[in-house]
C-alpha cells in the first residue's frame, strides 16, 4: 500500500553529484503520478519509483535499471509490498546510459535478431500489460504509472518495440519514453530467450539512424538512451554509468533535438 503525501523536494541541484545523507539517489519524495508529471520529471531528469516507507531515508541504489527486463535482472526494483509504501523521484548520483555506438551484440544475440522481426507501435497495450504482469519479480507499474503510460503513448511520447516470432506472436517487447533526442528506456519482458534484448537492438538501431546530437556523439553516441542504473545485465549490453551533473548537461542538449520515433511512424 502506498501512502500519499505532498510532494517533498530533498536535492534542488540536480547539477550537484553530492549526495543527501541517507537518501542516496532519491531526491524528491511524495506527490503523484501522472503523465505530465512523468514527462517533466524525465525532462528533469528525474524518474518516480515507489520505495518502502522503512527504507526511503536509506535507500542507495533503487536497483530497477531502467529497460533491464526484470526476468533478466537479479536486481529488483518494486519494493515488498507488504510494506508501507511511498512514491520516491529518483535522480541517480551515477546515471545509466547505453551509448548507441556501444551496443555489445553477441552471436547467440545476433542470431535471435536474425529468427524474430520486431513492430513498433502496433501493440502497445499488450507490452505495457506484459511489464506490468504482478507475477514477475521486479514489477513496478502500478496502476497510476499504466495510466500515465497509456496518456503518454496516447499523445506520442511513450512506444513500444514489439519482439515477434515467425507466426506474428508477441515474445517480447520493452516501452520508452522519447523527448526530442532523450530516450527514457523504462521496462522490457520476454517469453522467449533474447526476446526482450532483440527489441533493445531494434530500438537502438531506430535511434542511429537519426540525426545525431553533435554534443552527445563522443559520451552517448548522437542521442541520450537513459536505463537509469547500471545493473550486470545491462552492462553486458553495452551501458555505462556518467555523474548526474555529466546526465544533467547531455539531458540539455538531447531535448534540443528533434524526435525520430514519433517522426518514423507518423
Amino acid at each position: 500500500m502506498r501512502i500519499e503525501m505532498p510532494l517533498t523536494t530533498i536535492v534542488e541541484d540536480l547539477k550537484s553529484d553530492v549526495e543527501v545523507e541517507s537518501y542516496g539517489d532519491i531526491v524528491a519524495l511524495g506527490g503523484v503520478v501522472t503523465a505530465e508529471s512523468v514527462l517533466s520529471a524525465y525532462a528533469r531528469g528525474i524518474f518516480p519509483m515507489t520505495v518502502g516507507i522503512a527504507t526511503a531515508a536509506q535507500s542507495g541504489d533503487g536497483g530497477q535499471g531502467g529497460v533491464e527486463d526484470a526476468d533478466d535482472a537479479d536486481a529488483g526494483g518494486h519494493a515488498d509490498t507488504e510494506m508501507p509504501e511511498v512514491l520516491a523521484w529518483w535522480s541517480p548520483i551515477e546515471r545509466g546510459i547505453l551509448p548507441l555506438h556501444r551496443l555489445r551484440i553477441s552471436r547467440s544475440l545476433a542470431k535471435s535478431c536474425r529468427r524474430y522481426h520486431v513492430t513498433v507501435d502496433e501493440s502497445f497495450d499488450e507490452v505495457l500489460d506484459a511489464c506490468a504482469d504482478p507475477n514477475r519479480e521486479g514489477t513496478w507499474i502500478q496502476p497510476d504509472f499504466h495510466a500515465a503510460y497509456l496518456e503518454m503513448f496516447q499523445s506520442g511520447y511513450a512506444h513500444s518495440f514489439e519482439t515477434r516470432d515467425s507466426s506474428g506472436r508477441l515474445v517480447g517487447g520493452l516501452i520508452c519514453v522519447e523527448q526530442g533526442g532523450l530516450i527514457n528506456g523504462d521496462s522490457m519482458f520476454h517469453r522467449e530467450r533474447d526476446a526482450s534484448k532483440v527489441a533493445l537492438v531494434a530500438l537502438v538501431r531506430r535511434l542511429r539512424s537519426a540525426q545525431p546530437v553533435a554534443a552527445l556523439n563522443d559520451h552517448a553516441g548522437g542521442r541520450l538512451l537513459d536505463v537509469q542504473w547500471v545493473t550486470e545485465h545491462l552492462a553486458s549490453l553495452g551501458a555505462v554509468s556518467v555523474p548526474r551533473s555529466s546526465y544533467i548537461s547531455m539531458l540539455e542538449h538531447a531535448r534540443a533535438a528533434a524526435p525520430v520515433l514519433t517522426a518514423s511512424i507518423a
